[in-house]
């Protein structure tokens, strides 16, 4: 068979669901139970990670809302791959889902950080310069080899310039999908196809470009808090599972349309299945898998918050204001160290002024 018969036998497109299931053969129902399977339990572990911190937190569960919307992004993409898989013809539409969801995830992580000093950005600044602490712009995706970059100081303005960083992509995100969504109702975004007429490469194109700045705003912040945090609080592992989440999810599906493009994944030709439906397919079943295996680490390690960590942390805290206390007695810094609010969440909010169940006395014992 010519290449020429080849492309002419290649169904085009993607299919709706009653012509999808009219070349679904056994193979195609075992992946679907299994992936079904996979999504539950993704399901079941958000579910789990929810009634665990109600549990470990019973004060605190009402302020539990940011860790919640990080730990459902693993079953947000999961659930979207899956409808994806299930009613092809609205893979695109469950994508933009997704990474729109991702989006706003970003947000809610940099403000979680940021709750690790009850939001308030006068109290973080103080402690974190009484640290001689600094905000490193040399760091990746973006400008790990820009040299010339000034170290900057954790002063409101600075924070706010890395909030911009990360704002923007819960901006950039949803507009630049919407777009996408109209221009594919009107047959002009094709997923997966790589050609200058058409508008998925410039989609992702802006996509990538705003996830990376975003990263770099995060990663900004998270450098300079990681060597203030206990240990305690896992904030490296908790970091890391969310990057490799980012990472996988904005290039995976660029490569695999390449991959497409140049003709390696290719039409099926003895059932009508194009070759943007196996892309397409390929992309959500390794997104299901990741998003299995990174939910199981993200519950591992959310797991192990408690009011031990937390009252570990206010300690340390207090420990800080007493060491801004005495400098500025000292007269080696003008800080208004006595205005300095001291609270903490163990992912969320906590005042140490909160008496839940003996908490000051274990704030004492790790002080002491």
């Amino acid at each position: 068979m010519s290449s020429q018969d080849v492309n002419d036998s290649c169904a085009v497109g993607l299919p709706t669901i009653s012509e999808f299931v009219t070349v679904v053969r056994t193979e195609g129902v075992v992946i679907g139970i299994v992936i079904l399977i996979l999504s539950l339990a993704i399901l079941g572990m958000f579910i789990y990670n929810v009634w665990h911190r109600c549990k470990a937190f019973p004060n605190l569960w009402h302020r539990q809302g940011v860790v919640w919307w990080i730990l459902g992004v693993y079953t947000i993409f999961a659930w979207t791959s899956l409808f994806g898989l299930l009613f092809p013809a609205a893979g695109p539409l469950c994508t933009f889902t997704a990474n729109i969801y991702l989006a706003v995830t970003m947000l809610m992580f940099h403000k979680k950080m940021l709750q690790f000093f009850n939001g308030h950005t006068s109290s973080m600044t103080e402690i974190l310069t009484g640290q001689q602490m600094f905000l490193q712009l040399r760091n990746p995706p973006c400008c790990c080899c820009c040299c010339c970059l000034p170290r900057l100081n954790p002063t409101k303005r600075n924070f706010r310039f890395i909030t911009v960083l990360v704002l923007q992509k819960a901006i950039v995100t949803p507009i630049n999908y919407f777009i996408g969504a109209v221009l594919w109702i009107n047959k002009v975004y094709n997923p997966g196809l790589i050609a200058p007429g058409d508008a998925f490469i410039y989609i992702v194109l802006i996509n990538v470009i705003s996830t990376l700045f975003g990263m770099w705003g995060l990663i900004v912040e998270f450098r300079m808090f990681r060597s203030i945090m206990p240990s305690g609080f896992k904030l490296v592992p908790k970091f890391m599972v969310f990057q490799v989440l980012i990472i996988l999810t904005t290039l995976q599906g660029a490569i695999i349309g390449m991959l497409s493009t140049a003709g390696i994944i290719k039409c099926d030709t003895t059932r009508p299945i194009s070759a943007a439906l196996k892309t397409q397919g390929i992309t959500f079943l390794l997104t299901i898998s990741e998003s299995f295996i990174l939910s199981i680490i993200a519950t591992v390690v959310y797991r192990k918050d408690s009011e031990e960590s937390l009252a570990e942390w206010a300690a340390e805290v207090q420990q800080m204001k007493h060491k801004i206390d005495t400098m500025q007695s000292n007269g080696d810094m003008e800080l208004h160290a006595d205005e300095v609010v001291i609270n903490h969440a163990a992912d969320q909010t906590l005042s140490v002024e909160i008496d839940n169940g003996g908490f000051k006395d274990k704030v004492a014992a790790k002080r002491n």
